[in-house]
This record gives C-alpha cells, structure tokens and sequence, in this order.
C-alpha cells in the first residue's frame, strides 16, 4: 500500500459514519419525507451481488423519474418507480455495475427532488495485505455500525475496558462489559484491543498538590498499592485469552462463500493505560511502571504471543526516556501511537525522528502501533458517499 494513503489513514478527526436511511425535506414542500434503505450497512453492496433500495415517501401514489449516474455524471440508469401512501417500495438495480459511487436522482412531479448515494466496494476478504498496524479506537458499540465498519474492511478495534468497569467495588468483579464486546466483536469478525487501565474510587491515590483537572479526575489517580490491579488484569486477560474471532463474520460473507478465512485470537493486544503522558494519568511515573510490569508479565504467562502495547506516551519524548532508564525497556513489545492535526506529514516526521529512536541509544528498538484512528468524512455526504470515503481512507484495517 502506497505511503500516501497510509497517511490518510491516520488522520485524527471525528468519525461521522451514517448508517441509517436519509430523510429529505426539499425546499418549499414542508410536510414532504423521503427514507431510503438497503440491507446492507450504509447502501454499500459488494460486486455481483444484488442490490435493492427500498424508497418510503409520503405524498400522492405517483410514478416518479429516476437517474442513476456515476462519479463522472454519466446516467447509467434512467426509469420509473411508483412510489408514495407512506409505502416502501422496491428499487432493483437491473445490472452489475462496477466498483464506485452512484448517486440516485428521484424527480417527484411538480418539483421536488431527492438526491442520494449508493456505492460497490470490494469484498473484505479479496483484500490482502497488512491489517493490523492501524486500528480503529470506537466507543460507538451499535450493530450498525460494526457492521458498517467490518464491511469496509475494518479488522481491529480498540476499546477500554477498564478496572472500575471490571471491580467497581473491592473484590467485586464484574465481566460483564468483557463478555457483551467479546460477543459483538466475534459476532462481526473483528479482533480486539482491550486498553487496560485507570482507576475505581475505592482504590485511588490522589497525587499531592494537585489542581485543576489533576484534582477531580479521580479514574486518572494511581492506586494506592498494585495487589488489586493484578487481580483485575488477571481477571480480564484469564477471561479473553483463550477466546477465537473466526473472520470474515457471516453476518457480512457467508462461510461458504468467503474466497479466504481466518481463525485468530480475539485479542490482538493488550494496551496499558492510555495516553498517561498527556491528561489520563495523573501521578509519580514509577507507580505507571509497576502497572506496565504487572500486566505484561500477567499476558505473557496467559499467552507470549500476544503483543503487548505501551500506553504510556503517545508522542512525548520525556516520558519514554524515563521508562527506559528505569530498565522497563523488557516490559511491553509496541510503541502506541496516536497522531493528530491536519498535517500528517508534519507530525510522523517529528515522531519518527524522535520517540521510537529513544530505544535505539539503550539498545532495544520497539515497533510502533498505530492504535487510535478517526478517520472522519465531511458532513453533509450520504451514508454511501461516507461509507465509500472511509473504504478509501482505510482498506484492509
């Protein structure tokens, strides 16, 4: 893959994935509605495959004029569809059409006029390549949009899965949240990167002197002593370690009829904490240490394969080189990762010239992982038109 569109991938903005129907309410017909469908996430269809629309719009029982066109403005299609009462109707696409984006003109007599997107973009499982060096960091868990999200291609996600979430009272532990994403993950065919880390109330030490937000954002404290948090991660990885994600899901690619598979683990890595460089940690960095050495050595011994990723910086140089001073340089395998701003260029070259080098002067050169990406998509677009955009920006996730 191009460095060009590696770059793209990493662009740091809102993720605005549409999945639902659009209503549209052209101008001067006030009590006017228009919804359109399809079973698949977003109206995105793979080649081959049929592709239907269901149209739902109010107004008079009328035939209504259609035009499909493609990128370039070229009609592909030009017919009628009857449609109005509130009932849906059907719209087939007579042909196959070629990987793109085509957008439907419906011209409703005596002037209103619905514009909307459709789009055909490769099956996941025709894409080879490399798919885990970037991930998705979602916190959105609706069906829709995993299922949007496992149909562009994408294969990881990361999400927390923290201790209060875990023990929210001492020695009371809860899998609950562990076992509902295990479940939706699995359901769409995607592995996981559980960030491990912050800390419940009861187990909160409050740093001297603090102020601002140093002195109310209590899950950021380091806890007072690290038994309990061994017990939590020991809860969490005993959990979902020995847990298999089979790819592609069904619910995108019948088994049957994926051109390739894969049985993998559901974990892909374990993250420790996030971002404690910045404002998710608020506390003497040797206490962080201690968490990193407990929870690393607590995967390996579950599973020495699974790769674990230090959260500890994701960009700032001070903080990497006291771990390394502090002989911690053995206790993770990957450099988390998380660019942002608009100037990609810009900000790779000064963390790559930088950061990971840190490892080299003590001997020991860590990979870096890309673990939060927020690919966004201009508002306005059409779910099609969002969905295509972000297949563009993030094929083989």
């Amino acid at each position: 893959m191009s460095q060009s569109r590696r770059l793209l991938r990493g662009v740091k903005v809102v993720l605005a994935l549409m999945v639902a129907g659009v209503i549209v309410s052209p101008a001067g017909a006030q009590d006017f509605s228009c919804v359109i469908t399809a079973s698949r996430p977003a109206r995105a269809f793979f080649p081959s495959e049929p592709i239907y629309l269901t149209i739902t719009a109010n107004g008079p029982h009328q035939q209504v004029g259609y035009v499909i066109c493609d990128y370039e403005g070229r009609a592909r299609i030009v017919d009628t569809i009857t449609l109005g009462d509130g009932r849906p109707s059907r719209l087939r696409v007579p042909f196959d059409l070629p990987l793109g984006i085509y957008y439907l003109t419906l011209n409703f007599p005596g002037g209103p006029q619905v514009q909307d997107a459709f789009c055909v973009i490769p099956r996941p499982d025709d894409e080879a390549g490399d798919y885990g060096i970037f991930s998705f960091h979602c916190a959105d868990q609706r069906d829709s949009v995993l299922a949007a999200l496992a149909q562009i291609g994408v294969r990881i996600i990361r999400t927390d899965l923290s201790w209060p979430d875990t023990e929210p009272a001492q020695g009371q532990y809860s899998l609950a949240k562990a076992q509902r994403l295990g479940r939706l993950y699995k359901k769409y065919g995607m592995q996981w990167i559980p960030i491990l880390g912050y800390t419940p109330g009861w187990a909160r030490m409050k740093p001297e002197n603090a102020k601002g937000r140093a002195a109310v954002a209590g899950h950021a404290w380091p806890p007072r002593e690290t038994t309990h948090w061994a017990e939590y991660v020991q809860q969490v990885v005993g959990y979902l370690t020995p847990q298999r994600v089979h790819w592609p899901s069904e619910e995108i690619i019948a088994r049957q009829d994926a051109h390739a598979s894969e049985d993998l683990a559901l974990v892909s890595r374990w993250e420790i904490w996030n971002e404690v460089d910045q404002n998710f940690y608020y506390g003497y960095w040797h206490r962080y240490l201690d968490l990193l050495r407990i929870a690393y050595c607590t995967a390996k011994q579950a599973n020495e394969r699974i790769p674990v990723v230090y959260g500890g910086s994701c960009g700032h140089w001070t903080e990497l080189g006291m771990t390394y001073h502090a002989n911690c340089k053995y206790y993770f395998d990957e450099l988390a990762f998380h660019p942002g701003g608009p100037d990609i260029d810009g900000f790779l070259e000064i963390y790559y010239t930088g950061a990971p080098q840190i490892g080299n002067g003590y001997g020991i050169y860590h990979p870096t992982v890309h673990t939060e990406t927020y690919p966004g998509v201009p508002r306005g677009l059409t779910p099609a038109q969002n969905m295509y955009r972000l297949y563009a920006m993030c094929p083989g996730d």
